[in-house]
């Protein structure tokens, strides 16, 4: 079947690229369909076209041609040349039948036909033939009287078929019926019925139109063109003919008075007739070939030019336009809620965000649960590895996740798949793998739809993880029960440091008032030694009690100051020589005739002292040895002794305030806890090392600088 373009509008799509191309009179608007105004733009403009269609049906044109081109004649005098060659194939064609088949002004046969007729017997290579133009009843006598005739075009009906040998098709004609403009629109062969009606003489149509019982008012003609004029005038209601030849009359003739209405038969093939079955299939093979190689396009484009154009009445224009100014309205007001559209979704999408931050750092998971589906939802879940909104099975959740205490959680889960319409409440351990720890956990629930039967189709809550708050309530517990041993301790040691004190200051006031007795003067040596030791005593009891209470107060200092650690060690020792008791040795291991540093020389000597005091006070017998060095920027002091050691329970206490291992023993039990804050405020180190019944070992390391 040739191409034929019928239509004005093309609508061609691209779905790889989501857009329309609309053309409209070689203008091209490009449409992308994601934007919502457009869309209405588009359809507004598709239903513009389609009454543009509507409208232009009426007003098409083609070639034009003097009404002088209509006239009587047999054939072109070319054609009469070639009468005398009776082994030529001769061609007939009808002399009215325009643009098809018709005489020109120079009285040579014209037309689509004849063109098509010459290119194919070109394409033949068969120069031997001649066309001759005539009335078309002559046409069919001269057919039936000569063999070698063909005719050029005929419509095929299945009565024609019985009697005509058709061969191959070449154009496909649509019929139509012409009446004037004020008369009643004509669409059916009964509104036919009593008007007159004219038709070409010999046609299918008139066949069909006298089947159908309209042949008293069918008026038969060999020429449309003097009809067509008729039917303007008012000589005739109607005229029947095919589509194209009334658009080339009408356009030709430039009468603007009659409409052309479809009359919704098939579409007919028009065909060669001929005898000659190999020539039908030469033509039949020709016409192949310009089909594919584009010369029956270029034929069809030269003379059937109204099926590339449409015209279009000024009111159209006005329609289209108003049409356009309330698509660009629309498009604006669309464009507007657009952009409110986006603000809100974009102010929401932020909310989202912060919600989602606000929820990851505060720990809490928020779900939803569909009691038919039994499907579970969560958001910010260390179970399900922080993938939010990942759809699960209830039960496949509670398979991943290990639960301690799951009575009380089993009771919840039990309500909300009975859709039971309550707020419920639990509280569990459960385990998370991200950190392989248990986590004390208080999960919510409440109902967020309903249905007609009052029970629950969708939950929503939120599990809060209130592990550090459990943890700092363990840790509070902990710490008052240590303050109340605290405070315990503290009321003990008051109480021993009131026997404490009471006890050398006896000694003191007792042993004086005795050396003042004559009696007594021979032990005045002796009174005079236990009162120096008890008021050696007395002061360390008081130096500890001052040091406690600046260590409650936070305010130890530490002083800068440059001295001989070498003699400050000496010193140290040979203050202490006279306390240690019979049986144990003290041994110096100074490994510097003079080491200068800086730091605070009352306070280093104040750590050195209570670890030596501490030694003595446990070592019974044995050595005790004290010694130095300076390594790694800064002075290591130790002590050692061979005395009781210390149990491993008790290891642990040993440099709190207001304990003693031994409550027997002289002091206070400030010692070490002093020269633990001392060194942590120097930025220092301190530790040790026992073993029971082996003895113990104190050092402490304070950072400072040595002058080389």
């Amino acid at each position: 079947m040739p191409r034929r373009r019928i239509n004005a509008l093309k609508f061609c799509s691209y779905g790889c690229r989501s857009e329309y191309f609309l053309y409209i009179r070689g203008v091209s608007l490009v449409l992308d369909m994601k934007q919502t105004p457009y869309i209405t733009v588009l359809l507004l403009i598709s239903f513009s076209c389609c009454t543009l269609n509507a409208f232009a049906e009426s007003y098409v044109g083609g070639p034009e041609i003097e009404i002088s081109d209509v006239h009587n004649g047999v054939s072109s005098s070319k054609d009469t040349l070639l009468t005398s060659q009776s082994d030529s194939i001769v061609f007939l064609a009808d002399m009215f039948y325009p643009p098809y088949e018709f005489i020109n002004s120079k009285g040579e046969s014209a037309g689509f036909n004849i063109d098509l007729t010459r290119l194919v017997m070109k394409r033949l290579g068969i120069s031997k033939f001649r066309i001759i133009s005539m009335d078309w009843p002559d046409v069919l006598k001269y057919y039936d009287g000569h063999s070698q005739s063909v005719i050029i075009g005929m419509n095929r009906t299945v009565k024609k078929s019985q009697r005509y040998n058709y061969g191959p098709v070449h154009n496909y004609l649509k019929h139509c019926i012409l009446y004037r403009r004020r008369d009643n629109r004509i669409t059916s062969f009964s509104q036919l019925v009593g008007k007159k009606v004219l038709v070409e003489s010999g046609t299918s149509m008139e066949e069909m139109l006298i089947a159908v019982g309209l042949g008293k008012d069918v008026i038969t003609v060999n020429d449309y063109g003097p009809g067509i004029l008729n039917l303007s005038k008012g000589k005739y209601d109607a005229v029947v003919c095919e589509e194209e030849v009334a658009n080339y009359f009408l356009d030709s003739l430039k009468i603007k008075n009659i409409r052309i209405s479809d009359m919704h038969l098939p579409i007919q093939k028009y065909c060669f007739v001929g005898r000659d079955t190999a020539l039908m299939r030469r033509i039949d093979n020709v016409l192949e070939m310009m089909n594919t190689d584009g010369n029956f396009e270029k034929l069809t484009d030269k003379w059937f030019p109204h099926n590339n154009r449409f015209y279009v009445p000024a009111a159209v224009y006005v329609i289209l336009a108003v049409l356009l100014f309330a698509a660009l309205i629309l498009t604006l007001i669309t464009w507007l809620l657009r952009r409110r559209v986006d603000k809100a979704e974009s102010a929401l999408n932020g909310r989202g965000k912060q919600m989602a931050l606000a929820l990851k750092s505060s720990g809490v998971v928020y779900w939803e649960f569909d009691v038919k589906s039994n499907i579970l939802r969560t958001y910010n879940d260390p179970v399900m590895n922080f993938n939010d909104g990942k759809e699960i099975d209830q039960d496949e959740y509670f398979k991943t996740v290990k639960i301690s205490d799951i009575r009380d959680t089993q009771f919840m889960v039990d309500k909300i798949k009975c859709g039971s319409n309550e707020n419920l409440y639990s509280e569990a351990r459960l385990w998370y793998e991200s950190d392989n720890k248990w986590h004390y956990c208080t999960t919510t629930a409440s109902p967020l739809e309903v249905g007609r039967d009052g029970v629950v189709t969708k939950f929503v809550g939120f599990r809060r993880d209130n592990t550090k708050l459990v943890e700092m309530q363990q840790e509070l517990k902990v710490e008052m029960e240590k303050a109340k041993e605290s405070d315990k301790l503290k009321s003990a040691f008051l109480a021993n440091m009131s026997h404490d004190i009471r006890t050398p200051l006896n000694a003191i006031v007792g042993f004086a008032n005795l050396l003042q007795e004559k009696d007594y003067t021979e032990c005045r040596d002796e009174y005079t030694e236990l009162i120096n030791i008890n008021s050696d005593l007395l002061l360390r009891l008081v130096n500890d009690i001052l040091d406690l209470s600046k260590i409650e107060a936070g305010a130890v200092q530490i002083a800068d100051q440059e001295f001989d650690m070498s003699m400050c060690f000496t010193n140290v020792l040979n203050s202490v020589m006279n306390r240690v008791p019979v049986g144990v040795k003290l041994i110096e291991n100074n490994p510097y005739k003079e080491c200068i540093i800086f730091s605070d020389r009352q306070r280093i000597a104040q750590i050195l002292m209570n670890f030596i005091t501490n030694a003595i006070k446990y070592t019974p017998h044995g050595t005790i040895t004290a010694s130095y060095v300076y390594e790694n920027g800064g002075v290591k002091m130790e002590v050692s002794d061979t005395g009781v050691g210390i149990p491993n329970d008790k290891q642990h206490l040993i440099f709190q305030r207001f304990e003693k291992l031994d409550n027997f023993a002289k002091g206070t039990g400030l010692g070490l806890s002093i020269c633990k804050a001392i060194v942590d405020a120097c930025g220092g180190k301190i530790g040790f090392f026992s073993k029971e019944n082996q003895g113990s070992t104190f050092w402490a390391w304070i950072p400072c600088k040595r002058r080389e």
